[in-house]
Formats: structure tokens, C-alpha cells, sequence
């Protein structure tokens, strides 16, 4: 046998053992089938992301990154939290508040505009008691839509100072929405102010005091038609002014109240005054039922709030 021979005989032996020792397998020296392994056995342990088939495959992320402010979200503390919660809120009360009281000055347009006269005649019946007393006679006893609508604006303002105020003192009513405490508030407002009219006609049908007192009724009705003007003003400052000037604008609100209730309460005095010493009891128990228990009763239900 030739050299040649031999080398050719040692080849293909070296060859067929190769194959043998193969068995079948992939090439080592391919790439993807272990990519694929290794891929498999991550999936499997849960580590990782998904490897493409080819190694060379740009593979695009399909989750979205967060954003700035979801980020920032994460990051902030409790405290920084409530801080931002209360802003939103009091935006929120802010955006409603410039809303009802909009609302509520294009019903005191419409109102001025088609009874002007009224608001002049109530200006002066409020600095005169005998043109509040002529006027009280010219209208006679059914109240004139334009009393009507000056006393719901001064319900409508006293509803928003009252909510002011209640923010200014940290209070907060358990109602969802913002339009939810303003309308108990308002209705609540209403329910008191016809509930002191329903009153003093009761008292009017029980004491010989029918005249007196429908005067009296209506010099409440005037008082608060100009109360509901003040209160206009002073809402605004109330609600946008800063801390200092809304804290001012609050105290000079509750003297603006005080000094009418005064005003008020002296002209009703001159009313009935020549009653007094004849019907000394019963006008202190109206004074007691009428004036100063609702009163006392108000104030003790604030402070329990």
C-alpha cells in the first residue's frame, strides 16, 4: 500500500468518526440554535427580555417611558402630596366661585336694569324711616317681584360668604362637590330667611301688633336688599384677595353685619317703641323667641362645626 494510500485510508476514518461522535447534532458552530437555548431557559427562569432569533434584530421597546409628571409623583413625599391636593381643591372652589359669582352679578344686572327705580327707592327707605313707611304703604301687603330678587341675591351672596368663610377657617362641609355645599348652604340661607317672615306673621296673628309688625317685615326686607349689595365687595376680596387683606375683608364683613343688625334693630325699636310700656312683656318675648334665641342658636351650631 502506497503512502497515499494511507493518508486517504486515515482521512475518511477520521471523518466517519467525526460524524459518528455527532450523532446527529447541530453544528457547534452555529450560533442561533443556542441563542435560542439560552433565550428559552431566561423565559423560563423569568429573567431577562425576549432575545430575537437573529442576534443581529433591533428589537423596539413597547413599553412607553414614564412621563415627567408621573415621575415626579413617585418621588414627592406625603407632605408634598397634601400640599398639591390642596391646591387642586382650591383651585377647584376658585373656578366655582368665579362661576356663581358671574351668575350671580348678571342677575343683579338684569335686576337694575329693569327695576332701577326700586333699588333707588331701596337706598333711600334705608337711610329714612319715613320713606321706608311710605313705601311699605304704596306696595301694600304682597311683596313686589324686585324685593323678591334683591333678597335672593342677598341670600345667593350670604350663601358664598358663608363658604368663604368657612374655608378661611379651615371647615370643610361633607358634600362631594362644591355645587353640593353651595346649594345646602343656599337653601339653608333661604329656609332661614322665610322661616323669620313666616314667624313674624304667626306673631302678627297672635298680639295686636299686625300693622307694626308688616312694617317691621318689610324694613327687613329693605335692610337686606342693601346688605346683599356690601356683601359683593367684600366676597371678592374674600375669595382672591391675600391672607392679610381676606383676613381684613372677613372681620370688616362680620362689622358691616353687626352694625345693620343694629341699624336694624333701632329702627324696629322706633316702630313699635310706643308699645313698650303698655306691652312690656310681650315685647321682651318677642325680643327673647324672635331676635336673640335664633341667633344663639346659630352661633352655638357654628361652633360645634
Amino acid at each position: 500500500m502506497s503512502k497515499r494510500s494511507i493518508l486517504l485510508f486515515i482521512s475518511i476514518a477520521v471523518f466517519s468518526v467525526a460524524a459518528f461522535a455527532q450523532g446527529g447534532t447541530e453544528n457547534p458552530f452555529d450560533l442561533i440554535p443556542r441563542i435560542k437555548a439560552e433565550a428559552a431557559a431566561k423565559r423560563a427562569a423569568g429573567e431577562g427580555a425576549y432575545i430575537p432569533a437573529n442576534p443581529f434584530d433591533i428589537v423596539r421597546k413597547t413599553e412607553t417611558l414614564p412621563t415627567i409628571e408621573e415621575t415626579a409623583a413617585l418621588n414627592i413625599s406625603e407632605q408634598e402630596r397634601e400640599y398639591i391636593n390642596v391646591a387642586a381643591e382650591k383651585e377647584s372652589f376658585l373656578r366655582f366661585f368665579f362661576i356663581a359669582f358671574l351668575s350671580m352679578l348678571l342677575l343683579l344686572t338684569l335686576t337694575f336694569i329693569i327695576f332701577r327705580t326700586a333699588f333707588l327707592k331701596v337706598w333711600r327707605a334705608f337711610l329714612n324711616d319715613n320713606i321706608l313707611t311710605q313705601i311699605h304703604r304704596e306696595q301694600g301687603a304682597v311683596a313686589h317681584l324686585p324685593y323678591l330678587l334683591m333678597n335672593l341675591l342677598f341670600c345667593t351672596n350670604l350663601a358664598l360668604f358663608i363658604l368663604l368663610s368657612l374655608r378661611h377657617s379651615d371647615i370643610r362641609l361633607d358634600f362631594a362637590t362644591n355645587q353640593g355645599a353651595f346649594f345646602a348652604v343656599l337653601g339653608g340661607t333661604l329656609l332661614v330667611f322665610c322661616a323669620k317672615h313666616l314667624l313674624l306673621k304667626v306673631v302678627a296673628a297672635v298680639f295686636p301688633l299686625r300693622k307694626e309688625l308688616k312694617l317691621y317685615a318689610f324694613t327687613i326686607t329693605v335692610f337686606c336688599a342693601i346688605l346683599g349689595l356690601f356683601l359683593i365687595p367684600l366676597n371678592l376680596f374674600l375669595a382672591y384677595a391675600p391672607d392679610e387683606v381676606s383676613r381684613f375683608a372677613f372681620w370688616l364683613t362680620v362689622a358691616v353685619f353687626g352694625l345693620t343688625y343694629l341699624f336694624r334693630s333701632l329702627r324696629g325699636f322706633i316702630i313699635g317703641g310706643r308699645y313698650v310700656g303698655s306691652h312690656l312683656f310681650h315685647f321682651l318675648l318677642y325680643i327673647c323667641s324672635v331676635e336673640i334665641a335664633p341667633a344663639i342658636l346659630l352661633v352655638k351650631y357654628l361652633s360645634s362645626i
